[in-house]
């Protein structure tokens, strides 16, 4: 039988292997900055794997052939030190740089995030919270990125006790079984990824469906060191399989690709990358390695990870503070990524790798690192981003006129069918007056119980609240009617209408004698629209918002009484009237569909402030304002959003698109003080 000991493979620094991460790393780039001619750019992420897998597999295997066993602290104790650091600082420093640009309440949603992605699970936090990857709602998560370096640190993780395994047992049993393991396990993942590919966020994010990635590497890498013929192969053909594949590798990453599905996409790449990593690694001398090996692009590949860490967060930032194409955006972030990465490379990754206490201390470095992932997953990052402070960065002020919507891009003209249309609630009672209470559930579920409270707003917003009542297994009742403001008392002077008027009186008695006592809710959530913006003010005038000051605050003793919470929604945008619907259906091109955006103020009204200031002083009140949820790029205002018509007239935000907000909401509630109200 062969010994390990024997084996004439070399292992060794490859510079066209460092090289390569830097077309891997810059695809990503110019994929998240949405240029089109890189519609599939992600697949620089796959190429990323499978190279990973190739790499850590020869240097374990390079170790274990020489010594006949692994020292795992050792291993662990590098990976940690070129891993973490850099992640943690940055996570820490775009945490900090978004209490400048956003308040608390929007913060607070990127916390289970950020927490998963410095504990290396951020891929199944994401499939928990349902958070497709490529969905709009995504584009404003400066975290969603780290899901990928959450899966090659679970790899990382059990590979070297796997390939331990592996080795002892085809010393038992043969060499045969050296690749065939790793090569059955690869096939059980590849299986996987086929039979997850309906759902797109469990086929992408799945660490057992995408692992067969990086043990397509590590195949490759156990074959490459165990079959000499591998290197007999004729020069010119180990320069076509590689130039072909690398050719065809940036073809996929294009748009002129072929169109086929996100998991076929990933297996088709994921070959190609191996036959790309194969051609550098047995042809030492050809043409990929001369190019790759290329300093500049061996010192890109260097800092790549930094770069990939920085990227997205750049871009998220840039999308928000400025009104730039695809084309600049993709060049600034390509350059500050570029600049981070290499202030981060020299100043915190190579200082840290090679210090000597590390070197000397794998046990204690690993304490340290872990010990610091939890501070900052538990202590740190929820105390920055719960940071109660009023941003002081304006985000995007630029004119309709001259301002293009990240939600409209395209070349082709698109009809209304295009977006989801859903202008009215699904629900047929929206209150509770006199029909048995079990009819005003709109969910139910095992958990605690949420009301819905407030006018044809709060009616709306409804199915931003289903939703988050499934994800979270609570149950929502919905007790509202058109024209009447939550504030117990409160008639608008503009409502003439004696029967509405009644309506009102009725819903508030029916509220109070009946509903809250038998539904025994944790949580109330209220909402109503604004009644004090300048576009309205007229309909109350100061005197009458002292009177609304007045009873908002009785109302809110009644409401939280008995140590029940109240969370209140402030009002959506103000439309001025502005028809964005009508709009959206009367448009026939994306041109004339741009037209269809806004502008709002961003300034708070009296009363929202006047609510604002019952949060600041009382422990079982919070407001919540989803402005930035309605209008991403506010103080724009976009006609369509998430795949759907953002209104359903010219005040009211569309049920179906408060639907996409879901997800959002339930982060929200999760994340907030209010978590023991509503928890299981």
């Amino acid at each position: 039988m062969q010994t390990f000991e024997k084996n004439a493979y070399q292992w060794g620094y490859r510079p066209a292997l460092t090289g390569i991460r830097a077309l891997a790393v810059y695809l990503v780039v110019l994929f998240h900055s949405e240029i089109a001619l890189f519609s599939s750019g992600y697949i620089g992420v796959d190429l990323f794997f499978v190279l990973s897998g190739f790499l850590v597999c020869n240097v374990l295997a390079d170790e274990y052939e020489k010594n006949g066993r692994l020292k795992l602290s050792t291993f662990y104790s590098r990976r940690i030190r070129r891993l973490l650091p850099a992640m943690g600082v940055m996570v820490l420093m775009v945490s900090l740089f978004y209490v400048l640009l956003q308040s608390a309440a929007d913060r607070v949603r990127y916390i289970p995030s950020a927490r998963s992605a410095i504990l290396y699970f951020a891929n199944w936090n994401f499939i928990v919270q349902s958070a497709d990857y490529f969905s709009p709602e995504s584009k404003s998560n400066p975290f969603v990125h780290l899901w990928s370096l959450s899966i090659e640190e679970q790899f990382y993780f059990f590979f070297p006790i796997f390939l331990a395994a592996t080795y002892k047992l085809s010393k038992r049993f043969g060499n045969r079984f050296l690749l065939a393991i790793p090569m059955f396990f690869m096939f059980v993942s590849l299986v996987d990824q086929l039979l997850l590919s309906g759902s797109s966020i469990r086929s992408y994010y799945g660490t057992d469906a995408k692992i067969y990635q990086l043990l397509a590497g590590a195949t490759l890498a156990i074959w490459v060191r165990h079959r000499e013929d591998a290197f007999n192969l004729a020069t010119s053909l180990k320069n076509k399989i590689g130039v072909f594949a690398l050719v065809f590798f940036v073809l996929l990453a294009t748009r002129f690709s072929v169109p086929i599905s996100v998991s076929q996409v990933g297996i088709l790449a994921t070959t190609l990358g191996v036959l790309v990593i194969f051609s550098i690694e047995i042809h030492q001398n050809g043409l990929l390695n001369q190019i790759f090996s290329f300093r500049p692009f061996v010192y890109l590949g260097n800092i790549s990870y930094a770069t990939y860490l920085w990227h997205w967060p750049i871009i998220v930032v840039l999308r928000q503070l400025f009104d730039m194409g695809p084309v600049v955006l993709g060049a600034c972030a390509v350059c500050l990524s570029t600049i981070f990465a290499s202030a981060s490379y020299h100043m915190l990754e190579l200082p840290i790798r090679k210090t000597k206490f590390a070197l000397k201390n794998s046990l204690k470095s690993i304490s340290i690192g872990a010990s610091m992932s939890v501070l900052c997953a538990f202590l740190l990052i929820p105390f920055i981003l719960n940071y109660e402070k009023d941003p002081v960065i304006k985000i995007r002020t630029v004119p309709v006129a001259v301002g293009s919507s990240n939600y409209l891009n395209g070349e082709t003209a698109v009809t209304s069918s295009d977006f989801v249309d859903e202008p009215l609630p699904l629900f047929p009672l929206p209150n509770c007056i006199g029909v048995d209470l079990g009819g005003c559930y709109l969910n139910r579920g095992s958990g605690a119980t949420v009301l819905l409270l407030g006018d044809s707003h709060a009616i709306n917003i409804a199915e931003m609240l289903i939703d988050a009542a499934k994800r979270l297994d609570i149950s929502l009742v919905i007790s509202a009617a058109g024209h009447c403001p939550w504030p117990i008392g409160l008639r608008l002077p503009n409502i003439e209408s004696k029967e509405r008027l009644q309506l009102c009186e009725d819903i508030e008695g029916e509220n109070l004698q009946r509903v809250i006592p038998e539904v025994n809710p944790s949580l109330i959530i209220v909402t109503n629209r604004t009644f004090d913006s300048p576009y309205r003010i007229e309909s109350i005038g100061e005197q009458g918002l002292e009177n609304a000051n007045q009873l908002a605050r009785e109302t809110v003793n009644k409401l939280a009484a008995d140590g029940r919470k109240l969370l209140i929604i402030e009002p959506i945008p103000e439309t001025n009237g502005f028809n964005s619907r009508a709009c959206v259906l009367d448009a026939l091109t994306t041109e004339k569909r741009q037209l269809c955006a806004f502008q709002i103020s961003l300034d708070a009204t009296k009363f929202e402030l006047f609510e604002r200031e019952m949060d600041s002083s009382r422990i079982d009140v919070l407001t919540l304002n989803i402005d930035n949820w309605v209008c991403p790029r506010a103080p724009i205002c976009d006609p369509t959003g998430n795949g759907a018509i953002v209104w359903s007239d010219d005040n009211h935000i569309s049920p179906g698109y408060a639907r996409t907000l879901g997800s959002r909401m339930a982060e929200f509630l999760k994340a907030t003080q209010f978590l023991e109200a509503i928890d299981r």
